[in-house]
């Protein structure tokens, strides 16, 4: 049974597949929704940023912001009610603490089709979910054209 689903976003293409994933679960097993979209303060790829200024991280959460009202009104466009998480830091750590939280069934995710180069300079956010995650994962696969 899925009483609670946690699903991941940010601003990528890829979130309205894993919107209507995640509002087909919900819809099934009648399941509460949590969004959440995570600002990552702390690095971008591989290096870390010590000290992000004011207006950087303003416009993170300002995307943040949208990326949830956007996410919310997707499912409510399906009678799936979902609460909204804002959140700052190390992406997959966030996503995990909020699980625990919420005591979430399942998170899910997106998978971004990335090019063996950017795979060695960026920091997999699935893979630090999969291994840390306290439930299941979904990992919705968009094909790479978009289609």
């Amino acid at each position: 049974m899925l009483k609670t689903i946690l699903v991941a976003v940010d601003s990528s293409a890829q979130h309205a597949a894993i919107l209507d994933q995640a509002t087909e679960l919900a819809i099934a097993f009648g399941s509460s929704v949590h969004v959440v979209s995570v600002a990552d303060t702390v690095s971008k790829g591989t290096v870390p940023m010590v000290y992000p200024s004011g207006a950087f991280i303003e416009s993170l959460n300002r995307e943040a912001q949208a990326v949830l009202k956007a996410a919310c009104h997707r499912l409510s466009e399906h009678g799936v009610p979902c609460r909204t998480h804002a959140l700052a830091g190390p992406v997959a750590q966030r996503v995990v603490e909020l699980a625990v939280e919420l005591d979430a069934d399942l998170i899910v995710i997106g998978h971004r089709h990335l090019s063996w180069m950017q795979r060695l300079l960026e920091n997999s956010v699935g893979r630090n979910l999969l291994d840390q995650s306290p439930c299941n994962v979904l990992v919705v696969i968009e094909a790479a054209d978009g289609a």
